[in-house]
């Protein structure tokens, strides 16, 4: 492990392990009583989209449990390149819109919205939605293609969409018409095709900034902008906002935070920041272990690339990244990071929680031009 860092041979060694005993996660107080499981299924394997030097969307899988299935090894992951170096082949590769938004129900990934790629034309700006059905990856057999599903009622790029309770929720975003697209929100069921608009919340969050999150045990979802001292909850059953004033120190700045109890979290700077939304008590902490498996630097603001945080299940999480590693053979190393977090326990009238990596995966990619988009399934 302490020649990690060192001669860029070593990394040829790509799958990287720590294993650590996990803890209980324990919700404090909550003016809600504890809710139902945060998924209707066993969520196992997390899927990462990046956009290559062709404008093309490739995809990659990570198994949650660690374990391979037999297709993820046909599929690339003993493939060399030029020079020798084991080099992980996409899942499925896709031309997609630019700055769409993804969001996943059940096993089904959907793309949304966007814009072209075009620098020299009139920008155009898209309602269309396309999905894939990770299922169909099996044994011996092609990915299935990207079919279309049906398109928004607006065009609209850069996007705030998440996934509740099996329907998809678009907000905001980005297109040609002042003031940004109205219906400023809209709902998708893929049960009957059918997109819904939304009543925004009033008054809007700034457009800039925007972030969301989901609280499935409450039918809920949390919508708010780093530029405002207010955040909303969306009730989803009643179909009303309800505005809460904050008293964040930090804020999720280009991030998609989670939410887990009451708690939101995210990932900026090397570092877990955490916000109680009701208690609304702030806390940072280091990831321990993060610095033996990636370095430090990758998480630099400005090295463009930013981490995704997801939520696993209960205490777990998982961190994806990606390290530039050697650009004369333009190839990067894909970071899946598995860390839990502990009990939040109250000392005076402090807040304390401890993060801690337990297992760390790292394959070689052919080098993207940006990291695009990840869900868990």
């Amino acid at each position: 492990m302490s020649n990690f860092y060192g001669d860029f041979n070593q990394k040829i060694d790509y799958v990287l392990k720590i294993t650590r005993p996990g803890f209980h996660y324990v919700v404090l107080s909550s003016p809600y009583p504890p809710g139902p499981s945060s998924s209707a299924h066993q969520r196992s394997a997390v899927y990462v989209g990046v956009l290559n030097k062709d404008d093309l969307t490739e995809w990659y899988s990570f198994a949650i449990n660690g374990a391979e299935k037999p297709y993820e090894r046909n599929r690339g992951r003993t493939g060399l390149d030029d020079d020798g170096i084991p080099v992980v082949a996409p899942i499925n590769t896709k031309r997609l819109s630019n700055s769409s938004s993804c969001a996943a129900v059940d096993s089904t990934i959907y793309c949304i919205g966007g814009t072209s790629s075009d620098l020299y034309a009139s920008r155009l700006y898209y309602r269309k939605v396309r999905r894939w059905d990770t299922n169909s990856v099996s044994p011996g057999e092609q990915s299935q293609p990207w079919v279309r599903s049906t398109p928004m009622k607006v065009a609209r790029c850069l996007a705030e969409a998440v996934a509740l309770n099996g329907k998809i929720y678009v907000m905001g975003g980005v297109n040609n018409d002042e003031g940004g697209p109205e219906p400023w929100a809209e709902v998708f069921d893929p049960q009957s095709g059918k997109w819904v608009s939304l009543d925004p919340p009033s008054p809007k969050p700034t457009s800039s900034g925007l972030f969301s999150a989901t609280l499935p045990a409450y039918d809920k979802l949390l919508l708010g902008s780093c530029h405002d001292d207010f955040l909303y909850l969306y009730h989803t059953l009643s179909n009303h906002w309800e505005k809460l004033h904050h008293e964040m120190d930090f804020r999720p700045w280009h991030k998609r935070p989670v939410v887990v109890g009451t708690r939101l979290l995210w990932f900026q700077y090397g570092n877990l920041y955490a916000y109680d939304l009701f208690d609304k008590w702030n806390f940072s902490t280091s990831i321990r272990g993060l610095e033996r498996v990636v370095p430090l630097e990758t998480f630099d603001p400005d090295s463009g690339d930013q981490p995704v945080l997801l939520h696993i299940a209960g205490n777990n999480f998982c961190l994806l990244c990606l390290e530039y590693v050697n650009t004369k053979r333009r190839l990067v190393l894909l970071h899946f990071i598995k860390f839990c977090v502990s009990d939040f326990v109250v000392r005076g009238s402090k807040i304390r929680f401890d993060a801690s990596v337990e297992t760390s995966q790292a394959y070689f990619i052919q080098m993207p031009q940006m990291n695009l988009d990840a869900v868990v399934l």
